[in-house]
């Protein structure tokens, strides 16, 4: 995700004042077939160490890469398991709305109410999975949630920000 969004979006984009790159942890692809078989993607049944694009590689190696980006969020190794099942990533995509949530609440007490836009630049399976919730919390659970390759969407920012939150708690 991170060579896709540095091609395609960072000469848009460069960081700036108003632009900050940043990684995530929990924002990355699957790292089990399991998953992406039960989402209907055609697959290759062993994918965890086939595919290098499901495991990080130590931060060492990726800031040389990446200058533009800011890992202070993502530790050293890499803290997904080597498999991981449909309620890991679900948790993750909580874990992602929450965050940006506390995110945005610290931006908007330092800088004051400002306008936001948020691209998030991830892999299928967890595209589709944080999909899915947002599209089922506004009322659109029959939406398509599959993607193309390099497709953008555009989802309205009040409805991730309480994604995994329950009503009673709001």
């Amino acid at each position: 995700a991170l060579e896709t969004a540095t091609l395609g979006v960072l000469p848009m984009l460069p960081p700036s004042k108003q632009t900050t790159w940043l990684a995530l942890d929990f924002v990355r692809e699957a790292t089990t077939s399991e998953i992406q078989l039960a989402d209907g993607v055609d697959v290759a049944v062993d994918v965890s160490e086939a595919k290098p694009c499901n495991l990080r590689s130590p931060l060492s190696q990726t800031r040389e890469a990446f200058p533009h980006v800011d890992f202070a969020n993502c530790g050293e190794e890499d803290p997904l398991p080597q498999i991981e099942t449909m309620e890991q990533v679900d948790e993750r995509v909580c874990e992602f709305a929450a965050w940006l949530r506390e995110w945005i609440d610290r931006e908007v007490k330092e800088h004051g109410d400002l306008r936001m836009e948020v691209f998030l630049v991830s892999h299928y399976v967890f595209l589709h999975r944080f999909t899915s919730k947002v599209m089922s919390k506004i009322g659109h659970s029959s939406g398509t949630c599959g993607f193309k390759n390099c497709e953008v969407r555009k989802l309205p920012l009040s409805s991730v920000l309480d994604l995994c939150v329950s009503p009673e708690s709001v």
